[in-house]
């Protein structure tokens, strides 16, 4: 199929990779006529622009709702008035940080019981910057098949020496790190992974995980991004699987993006990482640091998370889990991975994702069309995100719209193949 004729429905961007030319029209005339087509049907779900409706909304990571807080807005007016200050204006390895840079670090550190924290402009920069800046070329990182793209373009950055294995298994893990050593045994061996993988909704076996790391003095990276402060009677995630004040080689990242109402990021872990990071990690020297209102919001929103009001919010959210996954299953939906707040609804073909797509974003729906690269090809699904603040009616409101988008779409196919 020619590039020039691929139509909204069909094709995807792996026909759009091996682009060539010396102009930058030329390089991406391809790719920008096929996306007009698919702006022009409403099938474009990359950088979405809203209009003046007022969709239910199930594509949020706001997962406990703190970016609309009443409490969080009014402590964040007050702090404006009282300080009158916006911006950190200067790298953090400079002049970039304030006070609040110092009483949020702090405050992350102790809630995750370890000795230092720095703080990123976003959790990808975290991420990015932890494996960045404390690898080199002569280490080797291990890194899970389904690792986020801060780390796998990370990791690229840092060494050839990588290695990945089998989404969450710990046999395959064990069978690498045991190669890694026996080829070398005198630099740094990492393995990196996450708490929470969003698009598959699983985790992995974090026990068995830091037994792997002691038994071949290994250092763990681990991206705590969509679990930390939303799972777990603690708020602490998978990392209440294990005894993190404890571990000495492991270092844990994390955004606060996704429950702590604001963009940003941190890197946590032993003293011997924090001087390391700050001369050391591109995306913290090079950045400019952690505004003071970031530095509020997240502050203010730890102090919610890790209290009873956090707990009742955690509370509630697993309840509506649990309806949610009810009730996909009772409409004949297929979900992926373990119960938590993102849903993936496994959907398979992209033509028929992209079609249910339009159906509901018309209807006033708002879901996360996840398609390649994000997730192999022909895995689409529909990333399907609560928040604690989210009602049964709506919920309930939402699967019924796609259940019937999809007995469309299914209707529509029968007639075209008659």
């Amino acid at each position: 199929m020619s590039l020039q004729i691929l139509g909204p429905y069909e094709g995807s961007a792996l026909n759009f990779v091996n682009f060539s030319g010396k102009t930058l029209a030329e390089r991406y005339t391809g790719l920008n006529h096929w996306s007009l087509l698919r702006e022009e049907q409403n099938l474009w779900p990359y950088g979405m622009t809203h209009d003046n409706r007022r969709p239910l909304n199930f594509g949020t990571q706001d997962y406990l709702g703190f970016s609309n807080n009443d409490v969080v807005i009014k402590s964040l007016k007050d702090f404006l008035e009282k300080n009158h200050v916006i911006h950190s204006a200067g790298s953090p390895t400079l002049t970039g940080r304030t006070i609040w840079t110092d009483e949020l670090e702090n405050k992350l550190a102790a809630i995750l019981k370890q000795k230092t924290c720095l703080l990123f402009p976003s959790g990808w920069m975290a991420c990015f910057g932890a494996v960045a800046g404390l690898t080199n070329a002569k280490d080797t990182l291990v890194l899970d098949a389904l690792s986020h793209n801060c780390l796998q373009v990370a990791s690229k950055f840092s060494s050839q020496n990588i290695f990945k294995y089998n989404h969450n298994d710990m046999s395959h893990l064990n069978e690498i790190l045991e190669k890694c050593r026996q080829m070398d045994d005198r630099n740094g061996l990492f393995v990196i992974t996450e708490t929470l993988f969003s698009m598959n909704s699983d985790a992995p076996d974090l026990r068995r995980m830091m037994e792997l790391v002691h038994k071949y003095d290994a250092i763990l990276i681990i991206d705590t991004a969509h679990d930390l402060g939303v799972i777990g009677e603690k708020g602490l995630g998978l990392l209440e699987t294990i005894d993190i004040q404890y571990e000495k080689n492991m270092v844990i990242c994390g955004a606060f993006s996704k429950v702590f109402g604001t963009n940003g990021g941190f890197v946590a872990g032993p003293e011997e990482i924090r001087k390391q990071l700050t001369i050391m990690s591109p995306t913290y020297i090079f950045s400019t640091g952690t505004s003071p209102i970031q530095c509020h919001v997240a502050s203010k929103s730890i102090d919610l998370v890790y209290s009873e009001v956090g707990l009742k919010l955690r509370r509630n959210l697993k309840e509506l889990v649990d309806f949610t996954v009810s009730c996909f299953h009772k409409n004949g939906f297929t979900i992926n991975g373990k119960p938590t707040q993102i849903v993936p609804v496994l959907i398979g073909h992209e033509r028929i994702a992209r079609m249910i797509f339009k159906k509901v974003f018309e209807q006033g729906l708002l879901v996360n069309l996840v398609e390649f690269p994000a997730v192999p090809k022909g895995k689409a699904i529909f990333r399907f995100q609560l928040m604690a603040t989210h009602r049964k009616e709506e919920i309930a409101e939402a699967i019924e719209m796609m259940k019937e988008a999809r007995i469309m779409v299914e209707k529509e196919r029968v007639e075209m193949i008659d």
